[in-house]
This record gives C-alpha cells, sequence and structure tokens, in this order.
C-alpha cells in the first residue's frame, strides 16, 4: 500500500535525522540516498559536522549543497 510505504520511509527518514542529531550511528549513504526534504532539513538543522560535509559534496541539489557549506564553518567536529 502506497501509504504504508510513505509512512515506513518517513519514519526511516526521522530515524536516520535523530541518529546524526544525537551523535548516534548512521551511514552516509542513507542521507545521500534521502528525500530533499531531509537533506534540506538536515543541512539547515542538524549539528552534525559529519552529515553537513556529506552535504556539502554530494547533496542533491544546489540549494541543499550550498545550505550545507554555509553552516559547516559554524559546527564543531
Amino acid at each position: 500500500m502506497a501509504a504504508d510505504a510513505f509512512s515506513a520511509r518517513r519514519l526511516s527518514e526521522w530515524t536516520l535525522l535523530r541518529a546524526m542529531t544525537l551523535g548516534e550511528p548512521w551511514d552516509p549513504a542513507a542521507l545521500l540516498a534521502a528525500t530533499d526534504r531531509l537533506q534540506l532539513r538536515t543541512a539547515g538543522t542538524c549539528p552534525s559536522a559529519r552529515a553537513l560535509t556529506a552535504l556539502a559534496a554530494d547533496g542533491r541539489t544546489r540549494r541543499i549543497r550550498a545550505a550545507a557549506a554555509s553552516r559547516l564553518p559554524t559546527v564543531g567536529g
């Protein structure tokens, strides 16, 4: 069912964002495969330098890459 797939994807992405925010283990490939919505939210709010570095280099859109690159100097290791 399409609604189930949508819900499962959103839950998976929320779990990924939570892991990045809390400093728990996560896979950069999962972030780069995530939706534009999650990538943009991560670039704008996530405190993880590792996530911002991945998005600045390989984010899906120019907007995502620019947002991540501009926040990268403001976050600690």
